[in-house]
């Protein structure tokens, strides 16, 4: 009762329309389409009687994938699986003079993304309509039956065998297309195909990144965490893991050393780890 409680008060701060949000979380509103307006000035349409209201407040109370010691004013921000943007203009919110690269390739999700940067009025955002994933090709996603945050390149994971044809590029491409030089945070939050990303970068690639905050998707018998903790770790990351929302594990990568990435993870002064900050509200400002 206590911790719900505190959630109910970490949104009454958060939104302008909490009530909205209290029968949205408890399905009483008929599916449609709402504002949720923050009380910084942010805005969000969203849709009623999905997980979007979750999201929402994974990401703006909960910060699931904020770096711990906060957003740099120029960081550059990638955020895989965007799906309608509400860590990319968190993300913009913060880092001002920086850019966020938001990759959403469901159709319906990536038109929304799109109004939802035009809807803060944010230049430092730039969607681009692909999944990032192990290999550079065409691909099945498979949507979820009825949920939008669900849509997942692997099969069996939306719940649905209805799927659309969409565009893959590795990071390591998209990068380049789009000139990428280096990346303060990677947000990855793609329904189970975090590990063909992260385990498919070279080397190269991974000293370019400087930060990494995701959920890992775990199944019956599986242990993504662990292998994905232990390749970060053998490549000069440090790695901190913690149960998340919805019984998926959020995992925290800051790199040791920027010009020695690979030294060894256990100088206590460089270490970071994620906390989920229940209660807290949120200063950003919306760009004008």
């Amino acid at each position: 009762m206590k911790r719900a409680f505190s959630k109910f008060r970490s949104i009454v701060r958060l939104l302008n329309n909490w009530p909205l949000y209290v029968l949205d979380y408890l399905k009483l509103v008929p599916r449609r389409e709402v504002t949720y307006r923050l009380r910084n000035g942010v805005k969000f349409k969203l849709h009623t009687r999905t997980s979007e209201c979750v999201a929402l407040a994974e990401v703006w109370v909960h910060r699931q994938y904020d770096p711990p010691e906060g957003f740099g004013d120029h960081d550059v921000v990638v955020d895989i699986g965007a799906n309608v943007g509400l860590f990319s203009v968190r993300a913009a919110t913060h880092a001002l003079r920086g850019s966020v690269f938001a990759f959403e390739p469901a159709p319906d999700n990536f038109t929304r993304l799109k109004e939802n940067i035009q809807l803060n009025g944010l230049a430092n955002v730039i969607p681009m309509q692909a999944a990032i994933a192990g290999k550079t090709e065409t691909r099945h996603m498979y949507l979820g039956t009825q949920d939008t945050v669900s849509h997942s390149l692997w099969k069996g994971w939306g719940g649905s065998d209805q799927q659309i044809t969409v565009q893959c590029k590795t990071l390591e491409d998209a990068m380049r297309e789009y000139n990428i030089t280096h990346i303060d945070l990677l947000k990855i939050d793609c329904e189970g195909a975090e590990g063909e990303i992260i385990l498919g970068m070279g080397d190269a690639t991974l000293r370019r990144i400087r930060r990494i905050g995701m959920e890992v998707h775990e199944w019956p018998g599986s242990d993504n965490t662990g292998q994905l903790k232990s390749f970060l770790e053998s490549k000069g990351f440090l790695v901190s893991t913690e149960r998340g929302f919805d019984a998926v594990r959020a995992t925290w990568a800051p790199q040791v050393d920027e010009v020695t990435p690979y030294a060894s993870a256990r100088e206590p002064a460089t270490s970071r780890s994620a906390t989920a900050a229940a209660g807290s509200s949120d200063a950003g400002t919306v760009a004008k």
